[in-house]
């Protein structure tokens, strides 16, 4: 087993749980970006999508937080899966996003990322109806004007997970949000 690199500040929170996320958590919390990255850099292994011992997961955090530089770190980590779910009300990335209402964290969940507009949590919540409700017009607007090429991008996706190989796609992936962000 090999060891893991964890930044001094957060090692207490590591070795007392022994979960990697939540030292990652501990790292959002304190808005750390330079130790989550030095950490990212020097844990090859590490998957970002993994929730610590409470059932958080850092992307989650990083969002309730309306922490956009986390977020942008998360979503560009080769682990990062866009269809992860939180165990309590199985919302997606997407759905949270639009909960905020802010534009530039639903750019970099919603549209820099593919993005399923049809999924429904536990709420009965899909990424319009949590933007709508939440009372973010703006975003609800933003969001509406963009569905269709989501969803396009979104369809594209999974056709291509059905036929390349994961290595590729990760590759696909990357590019695809790298053209979205220019």
């Amino acid at each position: 087993m090999s060891k893991i690199f964890v930044p001094t500040l957060y090692k207490d929170t590591y070795l007392r749980t022994n979960n990697v996320s939540s030292a990652i958590n501990a790292m959002i919390r304190a808005r750390d970006l330079g130790s989550f990255m030095l950490f990212v850099q020097n844990h090859k292994g590490l998957n970002v999508n993994k929730p610590d011992r409470c059932g958080i997961n850092p992307i989650f955090l990083a969002i309730e937080m309306e922490n956009i530089d986390f977020i942008k770190a998360i979503v560009s980590h080769r682990t990062f899966d866009y269809q992860q779910k939180d165990e309590t009300t199985q919302s997606t990335p997407a759905i949270e996003a639009a909960k905020t209402g802010d534009i530039a964290i639903i750019k970099e969940v919603c549209v820099s990322i593919p993005c399923d507009f049809d999924y429904c949590n536990k709420e009965n919540l899909n990424v319009l109806r949590a933007a709508k409700i939440f009372g973010n017009s703006q975003a609800y607007e933003f969001l509406s004007s963009r569905e269709s090429i989501c969803r396009q991008e979104y369809q594209a996706t999974k056709q291509l997970e059905k036929f390349v190989q994961p290595s590729w796609l990760e590759q696909t992936k990357r590019f695809l949000r790298l053209t979205a962000e220019a």
